[in-house]
């Protein structure tokens, strides 16, 4: 209720309304993904996308196999100015969604951006290893 509440306020022009029934919505103790999602759409068309991202982050966190919450937070980490997390968050769709082929070529890109952060460059290490392990299982080795 309070998502549709949120979304008919922004919808309506009241912007700030809208966006403190949201974020209302998603501190519910039974709060769904949906109303997380629905925030974070309205922080970044704010301007909010770090705050976005931080946000989507967390529900990752709860829900790491939901290939959209990877997408969103991929676009609220561009939108952040955060290109080396964009692009690993973009891997982590494709691979959720099948695409190694596109996800291979995010974290290439996400291994150039990550040069001298070791821990980002082991998670991108970690992440090539599934890619392998999955390529290997697709054609039955």
């Amino acid at each position: 209720y309070l998502q549709a509440e949120g979304e008919i306020e922004i919808s309506a022009g009241n912007r700030k309304q809208g966006l403190v029934i949201l974020q209302r919505a998603t501190q519910l103790p039974h709060k769904d993904t949906a109303s997380v999602e629905s925030y974070a759409e309205a922080l970044i068309q704010s301007g909010q996308a770090a705050e976005a991202k931080k946000l989507v982050r967390r529900e990752i966190i709860d829900n790491p196999l939901n290939p959209r919450l990877h997408t969103l937070h991929a676009r609220a980490s561009s939108e952040a100015g955060d290109r080396l997390t964009s692009h690993v968050s973009q891997a982590e769709y494709h691979f959720l969604t099948g695409d190694i082929q596109s996800a291979e070529q995010q974290l290439k890109i996400a291994a150039q951006l990550a040069v001298g952060n070791f821990y980002i460059s082991e998670i991108i290490k970690e992440k090539e290893k599934q890619i392998d392990l999955e390529k290997a299982w697709r054609i039955g080795s």
